[in-house]
């Protein structure tokens, strides 16, 4: 049963006509594989992991497992139970029976093989209202697997490209506590001669403590990002320490995001129809629930070879059988029923309201995605336009300090400025 072609239930929300945040004609393209627009050998290796080792997919696809051997055990209850029995016993009639004298022999024995067969009719449905729910649960666990595989991939991009802007934000935080460190010397320098207070070395011994700072966070946020690739790739963090060490590029892409219309996001979203399926399997349930009122006409049948004398067991003058219909009607169940049916339309009712729930909240993660994205491209084109004026001004500085117009500490200021700067843009890209 492949998920993606079961139909969707109505809805009572009406989807917009396209999505409020996009700024460009909206288009449809696969982009199934998208980690791999941003050509990083490193980042497909990792995804590739996840996908094979990480656990929450694991479990996902034993899930799957366990909601296809429930297809096939209600498939298998719309055909007869068909079973063999055999039996080989020697026994002895007690003396005190009232009938002693009729019953032969006081030492006895039985032999006896043969089948015996039970179908239900499902006239009403019942059976086939079961079956088709539990299909519904195959094509729900299919799309839960989608998405946990989706989320995995997501979160393993999003982990690895944090983790690269956190070692560029690392390499400048210690550039620039290096800068500080320097000019703290110099500024020792100034005391010592008597040229300026030790109120200012003060100051800039505070400014040290907080660069350093700022470096220690950087490294707690580096570990934690290298823990969480390592769970997400079914990897110990002390299997994933030796990973990544070295600073790299980051995987960036300038490709347009094409986000489509907002109809078409019901059929692309794996939860979404993970929920629809759902929706559709509590009314299979609910239907199979009410059936149980009515009567169950069924068909039973037995044939066997039953013998005293074990020589005379596999004979055909052995044989026995019976065939008939059965009936069973429920007459005082005392809201046994009744009870299963009110559970049942609870549990659609609350299915149709987490269907409706998870459309409100696609098309607001949609929304917003899309506004974070055309908005962090004006945001990053600004700090660009920022970091190549005060790269200029540094340039300038540099100038004035070899020409010996200005001091090796200005010069130095307007170094860190730049870094800090540069580390601002680098923040912004990873938020």
């Amino acid at each position: 049963m492949v998920s993606s072609c079961v139909k969707l239930p109505q809805s009572q929300i009406i989807l917009p006509q396209s999505f409020e945040a996009i700024n460009h004609p909206a288009g449809e393209e696969d982009i199934t594989e998208f980690w791999k627009k941003f050509a990083d050998p490193t980042l497909n290796q990792l995804v590739q992991a996840a996908i094979e080792n990480n656990f929450d997919g694991k479990i996902a696809v034993a899930t799957l497992a366990m909601a296809r051997g429930e297809y096939r055990a209600k498939a298998g209850a719309l055909w007869p139970k068909i079973n063999s029995n055999a039996a080989a016993i020697r026994y002895r009639v007690s003396d005190n029976m009232a009938s002693r004298q009729f019953l032969g022999l006081a030492h006895q024995n039985y032999f006896q093989w043969g089948f015996d067969a039970l179908w239900e009719l499902d006239l009403f449905g019942r059976l086939r209202q079961e079956r088709l729910a539990a299909g519904y649960k195959i094509a729900a666990e299919e799309d839960n697997l989608s998405h946990i595989l989706l989320t995995v991939v997501c979160d393993t991009a999003k982990s690895y490209t944090d983790l690269r802007l956190l070692q560029q934000q690392y390499s400048l935080a210690n550039k620039r506590s290096m800068l500080q460190q320097t000019v703290v010397s110099l500024t020792k320098n100034l005391v010592d001669a008597g040229l300026v207070s030790t109120s200012v070395e003060a100051q800039e011994n505070q400014v040290l403590e907080k660069s350093l700072q700022q470096c220690y966070e950087l490294e707690i946020a580096l570990t934690k990002e290298k823990n969480r690739l390592a769970i997400l790739t079914g990897m110990t963090p002390e299997q994933f320490s030796r990973s990544l060490t070295t600073i790299g590029t980051v995987p960036y892409s300038r490709y347009l995001v094409k986000a489509g219309l907002p109809s078409s996001l019901l059929q692309r979203r794996p939860d979404i129809r993970r929920a629809a399926n759902t929706l559709q399997e509590k009314h299979a349930t609910l239907s199979a629930k009410v059936v149980a009122l009515f009567p169950i006409f069924s068909i039973t049948t037995a044939f066997n070879f039953t013998s005293g004398f074990f020589s005379k067991w596999i004979k055909w003058g052995s044989r026995s059988w019976y065939i008939g219909p059965n009936i069973s009607a429920p007459i005082a169940q005392f809201g046994r029923i009744r009870g299963e049916i009110d559970i049942a339309t609870a549990a659609e009712e609350k299915a149709y309201l987490a269907y409706e729930q998870t459309i409100l909240l696609a098309l607001e993660d949609t929304e917003n995605a899309l506004a974070a994205y055309f908005h962090s491209q004006a945001i990053e084109a600004s700090k660009e336009k920022e970091l190549g004026e005060l790269e200029e001004e540094l340039r300038l500085a540099k100038d004035r300090f070899d020409s010996g117009l200005s001091d090796a500490i200005t010069y130095y200021k307007m170094e860190q400025k730049q870094l800090a700067v540069a580390m601002q843009w680098w923040d912004k890209r990873r938020n």
